[in-house]
């Protein structure tokens, strides 16, 4: 259920009303005192003033009391929708997608192993490859430029 302002308000009234009616009575009584003691003029014009001040501080604190209780209650209200939501399954989706098996990563490998199966599993050489025959390379199949890169066009030294 959806408590809104007016809720929380009222309770604060109802939980401080004593206490709302003694504190005003002691600011109009020590304000109209002050005023005829001082000699004031108009004589209503202290109490007033200490009544709207009053007024206004209450008004404050009851603000803030409202603020906080509909801030826990939205609090509440909003762990309680995910704590539902968390445990739901939703319709489309399948067992298998819920599963946590499907994907195991490889188990990491040291530098010694694998230098010790390189040369493990390297062939072996035989006679037979090593009389391969050598293929003939002529100085026309060879490069004799280096590899530069190309000019520039950003080149400004022409």
């Amino acid at each position: 259920m959806k408590k809104g302002i007016g809720y929380y308000m009222k309770s604060y009234l109802k939980n401080n009303a004593v206490v709302l009616f003694f504190e005003l009575i002691v600011i109009l009584l020590l304000s109209l005192v002050c005023t005829m003691l001082l000699g004031g003029e108009p004589i209503w014009l202290g109490p007033t003033m200490a009544l709207v001040a009053y007024l206004l501080a209450e008004l404050r604190f009851m603000m803030a009391y409202v603020a906080s209780n509909a801030n826990a209650a939205a609090k509440e209200a909003a762990d309680a929708t995910e704590e539902d939501d968390l445990f739901e399954v939703q319709p489309d989706e399948s067992k298998e997608a819920l599963s946590y098996d499907e994907y195991t990563p490889p188990a990491p490998i040291s530098d010694e192993q694998t230098d010790k199966d390189t040369f493990a599993s390297a062939p072996k050489a035989t006679p037979a490859a090593v009389a391969a025959p050598e293929t003939d390379l002529s100085d026309a199949d060879l490069d004799n430029e280096l590899d530069l890169p190309a000019k520039s066009t950003l080149d400004l030294d022409e």
